[in-house]
């Protein structure tokens, strides 16, 4: 590793650790709110949430420079924008909503969420992940106190855990909620395709070009919640992998973030579902829906790939509404510290 990753490493370092310590502190700081009204204790979460998001984007914005383009399904594409003067993103996408997508790098949660940033929803995200996640200090306590959808792959309890947290939003029709969902279980890897191809073999499915088999029953278990009308497939293809390489074991976050090599392009595809439309009291059904979706998906990213899409891309790149979101994390623990300091001498 050269001197300046090592630098930017650091430096990565530094700013991610202590943003997100003072994002947890001031997430922590609104319990008491709890006492005293569920709406404002939630509000407080939400603030945090929010905190946490600037943190994704303003790393994304600093650390990489990775050119994004947006193909955009004709049928939502008049909710997608780019602002002429400052080139900023502006999207419209629906408060109450599932995203799916392939998983080809860690990172696409965070591009997730910077998109649901850009419709001032990034308090709205909910994502599944696994479960020891949430035992990892600050990071885990963080995403609990977001309520997360922790998950221990073992189906009764995932299938109630999911179950609760739809209950929960079906009982709050107002909250906005953007569940999202890797519905491959893993990333794009050698494990993960390894994984992928014995799965196939034993149960006689033939496999994708570029993508991993879905599996249906977390999705399932999501729409017969019956709270949230719309679901958003999104298609990650990054430019810049060698052929016969895997994204995870290229674009490593050392490498991204610290060295400083992230995707020359990032290209996302876009489409929309009414869950109403989607089969999902039958197993059966709603496993070739899912099948036949991720078919096309295949197929999308192969055209991603060979630059052969038929929708004119949204080009943009990762950005902060306004640069003082970087120091935001800061200001309930400075604004702690001054009080207390004004406290004490007021009191001596």
């Amino acid at each position: 590793m050269t001197a300046i990753a090592k630098l930017r490493g650091t430096v990565l370092f530094l700013y991610y650790l202590t943003s997100c310590v003072a994002t947890y502190l001031s997430t922590v700081a609104g319990y008491p709110l709890w006492l005293f009204s569920s709406n404002l204790a939630r509000a407080w979460m939400a603030s945090g949430k929010r905190l946490f998001a600037s943190i994704q984007v303003a790393v994304l914005q600093v650390f990489t420079n990775s050119q994004i383009k947006l193909y955009v399904d004709p049928q939502i594409r008049d909710q997608f924008s780019i602002e002429e003067k400052t080139g900023h993103l502006r999207t419209n996408l629906s408060p109450r909503s599932i995203i799916i997508s392939n998983h080809q790098l860690y990172s696409d949660w965070v591009y997730i969420w910077w998109l649901a940033y850009t419709s001032n929803l990034s308090d709205a995200i909910k994502i599944l992940l696994k479960d020891s996640l949430k035992r990892i200090p600050i990071f885990g306590w963080g995403m609990q106190h977001f309520e997360f959808i922790f998950l221990k792959r073992k189906w009764a309890e995932d299938e109630a855990t999911i179950a609760k947290h739809m209950s929960d939003l079906s009982h709050e029709p107002s909250l906005p909620a953007m569940v999202v969902l890797f519905p491959e279980g893993t990333t794009m890897s050698t494990g993960g395709y390894s994984r992928n191809h014995a799965y196939a073999e034993k149960n006689g499915i033939k496999e994708f070009n570029h993508l991993l088999l879905p599996r249906a029953r977390g999705l399932q278990a999501i729409l017969k919640g019956g709270c949230l009308p719309y679901l958003y497939d999104l298609t990650f293809y990054y430019a810049g992998i060698p052929e016969g390489t895997y994204g995870e074991e290229f674009y490593t976050l050392a490498r991204t973030y610290a060295g400083g090599q992230s995707p020359p392009e990032i290209k996302i595809h876009i489409r929309r579902f009414e869950t109403k439309d989607i089969p999902y009291d039958n197993d059966a059904a709603l496993a070739e829906w899912l099948n036949k979706v991720w078919s096309e998906k295949d197929k999308i990213f192969e055209q991603l790939k060979s630059n052969t899409i038929a929708e004119e891309p949204l080009e943009t790149t990762v950005r902060l509404d306004s640069v003082l979101e970087v120091l935001e994390p800061f200001n309930v623990p400075l604004m702690a510290y001054l009080g207390t300091k004004l406290l004490r001498k007021w009191l001596n």
